[in-house]
């Protein structure tokens, strides 16, 4: 007889930061405004409320608008056995089953409606219930650029 038992905690959360301006990915600077910068502003409002074109001389499309920044981070603990049951001897012989756990923090900034940015990290480490497997730790990280055609 084959009995299985599993145990597994799952804990995510997700957090959203509005208007982020990181600068060297909007073209935008944050300095200090002067009497000048404050005009210059008041008359980029004025014109944006104008209906004036007001695009970015670089072609960005983004005029260094500050994008959404989003940060998640999921965790997960899993204890999983299968143990083999003998029934006239009472005997306990574990089959398989491993103790598992992971951990993925992600980071997101939407630089424009259609370009976004994702930082990810991804941790997982297993070590076997058995004498058979050996403990494996697997680490993926990296970014991602995602250009959506809307």
């Amino acid at each position: 007889m084959t009995e299985n038992k599993s145990d597994d905690i799952t804990f995510g959360f997700g957090y959203r930061l509005k208007e982020v301006n990181i600068g060297f990915l909007t073209g935008k600077k944050n300095k200090r405004k002067g009497r000048n910068q404050e005009k210059e502003d008041d008359k980029a409002k004025k014109n944006q409320q104008s209906g004036k074109n007001n695009r970015n001389p670089r072609g960005g499309g983004n005029s260094g608008e500050a994008g959404d920044l989003d940060i998640t981070f999921d965790f997960q603990l899993r204890d999983d056995l299968s143990v083999i049951r003998g029934l006239d001897d009472g005997l306990l012989e574990p089959a398989r089953g491993s103790k598992t756990l992971t951990i993925s923090p992600a980071v997101e900034y939407r630089i424009s409606k259609q370009l976004s940015l994702r930082f990810f990290f991804d941790y997982r480490r297993s070590e076997p219930k058995t004498s058979q497997g050996f403990p494996q730790t697997n680490i993926n990280s990296g970014i991602t650029v995602r250009f959506s055609l809307q």
